[in-house]
């Protein structure tokens, strides 16, 4: 091979090792790892104290044997409702309990189950969030067996 066929050869090499040679003179910002963790979500509630709480009972020792709404109560005033249920089977009926909320205490929407398909005594605690103006609670039973319910809440 002649030096007039290789020059093409060499400029060529020297091109690239000269646009490589750039590349590994850059700048380059340091490798960030992963966090530990992902973020935890925060809930924000109002604060509480016992002044701007308010307790009532949906539901107090109630024998329920068709399905039965309790009476709403207004809760616009609060952040989260702390619902504590009871139910205390007889003869054996299925009951889920469900939430309902209203703007004005009439109309109503379903909410969350506070328990669904229950067949057996329990009782359970769950926090709420507060949506419209009123809440209360339906206890929806499949046959005519009467069962004691029992539902407390506290709004704060």
């Amino acid at each position: 091979m002649s030096i007039r066929n290789s020059w093409p050869m060499a400029m060529f090499a020297l091109i690239v090792m000269v646009v490589l040679a750039g590349f590994a003179t850059l700048p380059q910002s340091p490798a960030a790892a992963a966090p530990l963790a992902a973020p935890t979500p925060v809930s924000v509630t109002r604060p509480s104290s016992e002044a701007s709480a308010i307790t009532f009972n949906p539901f107090s020792a109630q024998a329920v044997a068709a399905d039965t709404t309790s009476t709403c109560f207004d809760v616009s005033k609060f952040a989260v409702i702390d619902a504590l249920y009871s139910i205390d089977q007889g003869d054996t009926n299925t009951v889920t309990l469900t939430t309902k909320w209203s703007i004005d205490g009439t109309t109503t929407a379903s909410g969350v189950a506070l328990v669904s398909a229950n067949a057996a005594d329990a009782t359970e605690m769950q926090q709420l969030q507060v949506f419209g103006k009123y809440f209360c609670v339906l206890a929806d039973v499949a046959n005519t067996n009467p069962v004691t319910i029992t539902v407390q809440a506290i709004a704060k």
